[in-house]
C-alpha cells in the first residue's frame, strides 16, 4: 500500500494498492507525480530517471534491467489491457532473454 501523508494535519490524502513491496520512488518534476516501478518477476531493488525524466531504468531480485519509457507512446502500449497488470503504466521496452543472462 503506498500513502501519501499530509505532515502539517497528519491525515492520508491519498493511498493506492501497490499490489507489492516498494523499494524504490522518483518525483517526476516533468510529469508532476511520484513514480515507483513495478513489472519484474521478483522485487524491484533499484530505479534510476533519466535527467530528461523519458527513460526508467529499474533492476530486480530476478536479476533483470528493464529501461522503461514514460512517454507511453502507442507502440510501447500491450496490444490489450489483459497483456499488463496496469495498462498505464510505465512500458517495459527492454529486457535480457532468459538466454542472455
Amino acid at each position: 500500500m503506498l500513502r501519501i501523508w499530509d505532515t502539517n494535519t497528519e491525515t492520508c490524502l491519498e493511498s493506492t494498492a501497490t499490489n507489492s513491496q516498494i523499494c524504490s520512488l522518483r518525483w517526476s518534476s516533468r510529469r508532476k507525480e511520484l513514480l515507483t516501478a513495478h513489472g519484474h518477476t521478483g522485487r524491484v531493488l533499484h530505479m534510476a530517471l533519466s535527467p530528461c525524466e523519458s527513460w526508467i531504468l529499474s533492476c530486480g531480485s530476478d536479476q533483470q534491467a528493464c529501461l522503461w519509457s514514460s512517454e507511453l507512446q502507442d507502440d510501447l502500449r500491450p496490444e490489450s489491457p489483459s497483456a499488463h497488470p496496469n495498462p498505464g503504466a510505465l512500458q517495459c521496452v527492454s529486457a535480457p532473454s532468459s538466454s542472455e543472462q
